[in-house]
């Protein structure tokens, strides 16, 4: 403990008045257990229970907290889904839609008629419309499917456009029934979604490197399937995740609950982004420990492909929503992704160019 502060007062002393530009990191001492984080233009936001830290990056300081728990105006119930716009923040909540400006500052927010379960997809506006994902349970299975939904101005459901995949583990049993042993794919696939150019880009790797085109009603406009290389999850990786489980205190739970299984082939794809109207894939293909980026136009003509994406997407640091795309952010060709140091036990501020 006298050592972390020992660190803080460091940090606020030497290391809060800029981004040092030749490691490309900063030290953030207000920051415990984040959740995911967001960047536009010079700003920083990092969500961490039920509140915003917010960070300029030129120069680098702190500039403020706001948020707390609470069902009044501008309070949060679950930690905020937060989507930064060039002019203001739009934070997703499971009954309401909030507005802030860009300096944390509350500005009005919209009772939705409806609880919206945002943990692994927000609710995010398309011309006048809302789009979303969902989990639908398959009629007549016990089994669960993502689904596309688009609901109007006034939040009432117009349409299902997307039917797809299940998640990585089914909803957790009913209160009062046994638990049953389940399968649990290790490399799960990818479904993301995101909005741009009044336009909705759904990224499924079931597919392959593909994503659908649909507009603001949920019609399909186009499509992109892109070639990419097969890599082979390789006998290694499989004896050392399953050795890594076995050596876990947990183990005899988990062999209890699940079956793990593994792909032949990665999927096409780990995670995807659209930011500065440009589309960003990131694949399993990596050398010397960087992932390739892919940047197509948001038609997919390639525009650029580089190794520089930094995390293992077997590792993820930062556990706040269940899909990857919250923990890194890109802007202006820059990745922002979060980093907890193990020795000093301090979370850091990553910055790679490519």
């Amino acid at each position: 403990m006298i050592k972390k502060i020992i660190l803080i007062l460091a940090v606020l002393l030497l290391l809060f008045t800029d981004l040092v530009s030749a490691s490309n990191k900063a030290v953030l001492p207000e920051v415990i257990k984040p959740a995911a984080i967001a960047v536009e233009g010079n700003h920083v936001f990092i969500t961490e229970g039920t509140s915003i830290h917010i960070y300029s990056l030129n120069p680098f300081k702190y500039i403020k907290k706001f948020g707390k728990e609470g069902e009044g105006p501008g309070e949060f119930l679950r930690t905020p889904y937060l989507i930064p716009f060039p002019d203001h923040l739009f934070i997703i909540n499971p009954a309401k839609l909030m507005f802030f400006s860009k300096d944390g500052v509350f500005q009005r927010e919209i009772k939705l008629p409806f609880h919206y379960f945002y943990q692994n997809y927000p609710l995010l506006p398309v011309k006048g419309n809302y789009a979303g994902f969902q989990l639908k349970r398959v009629e007549g299975k016990l089994k669960f499917v993502y689904v596309g939904k688009i609901y109007d101005q006034d939040y009432r459901f117009l349409k299902q456009f997307y039917m797809g995949n299940s998640p990585s583990l089914p909803p957790p049993p009913r209160a009062g029934t046994k638990p049953v042993k389940v399968d649990f794919d290790v490399i799960g696939e990818c479904l993301e979604f995101a909005v741009d150019d009044d336009k909705i880009f759904v990224a499924d790797s079931r597919k392959g490197l593909f994503i659908s085109v649909f507009n603001h009603n949920g019609n399909l406009l186009y499509e992109i399937n892109k070639k990419y290389e097969k890599i082979k999850v390789t006998s290694a990786f499989k004896e050392n995740f399953m050795k890594e489980q076995k050596e876990s205190e947990d183990w005899d739970q988990l062999k209890m609950r699940f079956n793990f299984s593994f792909k032949e082939y990665y999927p096409a794809f780990f995670t995807f982004k659209i930011r500065d109207h440009k589309i960003y894939v990131i694949t399993y293909e990596k050398k010397e420990g960087k992932y390739t980026v892919k940047v197509m136009d948001l038609k997919g003509n390639i525009l650029n492909r580089s190794f520089a994406f930094l995390p293992n997407p077997m590792e993820r640091e930062i556990y706040g929503f269940p899909n990857y795309s919250t923990t890194y952010d890109i802007c202006n060709n820059k990745i922002y992704y979060l980093k907890e140091n193990q020795e000093s036990d301090m979370w850091e501020l990553h910055i790679a160019t490519f």
